[in-house]
C-alpha cells in the first residue's frame, strides 16, 4: 500500500509561507492570538522545535484567513 506522507503534503511543505501569511494578518492585533503567533515565529526563524499544537494553530488561523476572504 502507498501512503501519503505529511511531508509531501503541499500545505506542509509551505508551512514557513503559511506561518508568515497568518503573522503579518495578525501582529496588528492584541491579545494572545497575537502573542502565540509571535512566539511560534520566532521559535521557527530561530530553527527550534515547536509543538504539534502549535502546527494545528497555524494551520486553523489559516483556514479562518481563507474563509474570511469568501
Amino acid at each position: 500500500t502507498k501512503q501519503k506522507s505529511l511531508a509531501a503534503n503541499n500545505p506542509t511543505i509551505n508551512f514557513k509561507q503559511i506561518l508568515d501569511e497568518v503573522y503579518k494578518k495578525h501582529v496588528l492585533g492584541v491579545g494572545d492570538i497575537t502573542e502565540r503567533v509571535k512566539l511560534i515565529k520566532q521559535h521557527v526563524e530561530n530553527n527550534q522545535s515547536i509543538s504539534f499544537e502549535d502546527v494545528c494553530f497555524v494551520f486553523q488561523l489559516k483556514q479562518k484567513l481563507i474563509e474570511q476572504s469568501q
